[in-house]
């Protein structure tokens, strides 16, 4: 084999092997933030159950009317949140990745004195099909999104619901 060919075949699996650490931080970050989400969204459930508890003392400061609408902006910020909870323990939960060429697979190079062209050319084409079929898939990005909108949804709701509240205290 020639010289430049091994170059060129270093340099193949060198940007393989990037492309695949690139891909596989890529994804831990979004199984970072859809973690860091779920833990956030129990927490605001947790306390929107506490204050849903608490709502039953409007009837008597506020108007039916009124006390019915919070109840419902509540109810509909609760179901929100848990909508959006379902999508980033969804999107969480989409890994099924493939794994690289087995520990047989190389000590099968080295014990039938496989040539340094094959080697690499093998590898490398593992590497391609690992990082194929690994791709984040968008689906999993689309739930994360969609996530993201009805919290935002739901605390615009929110927050408005406890002004409504703070309005009626006052």
């Amino acid at each position: 084999m020639i010289e430049s060919d091994i170059k060129r075949y270093e340099l193949l699996l060198d940007l393989l092997q990037k492309s695949k650490k690139e891909q596989d931080e890529q994804n831990n970050t979004l199984d970072q933030k859809c973690s860091s989400m779920i833990n956030i969204l129990i927490l605001i459930i947790t306390i929107q159950c506490g204050i849903y508890a608490n709502v039953a003392l409007l009837n008597e400061i506020a108007s039916s009317e009124i006390a019915i609408i919070i109840k419902v902006l509540l109810i509909i910020t609760l179901i929100g949140n848990f909508i959006a909870l379902y999508f980033f323990i969804a999107a969480y939960y989409l890994k099924d990745f493939e794994g690289m060429t087995n520990e047989e697979d190389i000590i099968k190079y080295g014990e039938n004195n496989t040539n340094l062209e094959t080697i690499y050319k093998e590898i490398s084409v593992d590497y391609k099909r690992t990082i194929e079929e690994n791709k984040i898939e968008l689906s999993k990005i689309d739930k994360i999104k969609l996530g993201f909108k009805i919290v935002t949804l739901t605390t615009g709701i929110f927050v408005l619901t406890i002004i409504i509240c703070l309005e009626i205290l006052i």
